[in-house]
């Protein structure tokens, strides 16, 4: 029986230590991307966007590759390229215009959604631990 409380301390002492290393090692979480204000209009829609940079990764957002849905179905796909700063643990807010591939199946639908994948330049020295792209899904009413 004492064996067992032995070696059940010397695992709980290794995965306190486990943690410890991790804890030491930064924040790598990865950015988010929200939406604050979305309007549309028969042709497009114009996006006030807001990405968050909540770990110590010096980051310069690069590119949005999207799909945006409004009312059942999407309505465009495409990229958006160009470079905002995101400094360790800062944000970015600039527009974002996407003209509609087809019309709005629901053009007066009070949410649209937009998903895909932000890339990035990591200024960091992070070797393995660079943060080179994230996935996000963003959610806004129509104003």
């Amino acid at each position: 029986m004492q064996s067992t409380r032995w070696a059940g301390g010397i695992g709980l002492g290794c995965a306190t230590a486990l943690l410890g290393a991790c804890a030491g090692m930064g924040d790598n979480s990865n950015p988010t991307l929200s939406i604050e204000r979305a309007t549309v209009n028969a042709s497009s829609a114009a996006l006030h966007v807001l990405v968050v940079n909540p770990g110590n990764h010096d980051l310069t957002l690069t590119a949005i590759d999207y799909e945006l849905v409004l009312g059942p179905l999407p309505v465009a796909s495409g990229s958006y390229n160009g470079s905002h700063a995101l400094p360790p643990e800062g944000s970015a807010n600039f527009n974002l215009r996407i003209p509609f591939d087809q019309p709005a199946l629901d053009p007066d639908a009070g949410e649209l959604s937009l998903t895909g994948v932000m890339r990035f330049e990591d200024k960091s020295a992070a070797g393995n631990m660079s943060i080179t792209s994230a996935s996000f899904e963003a959610s806004a009413p129509v104003q």
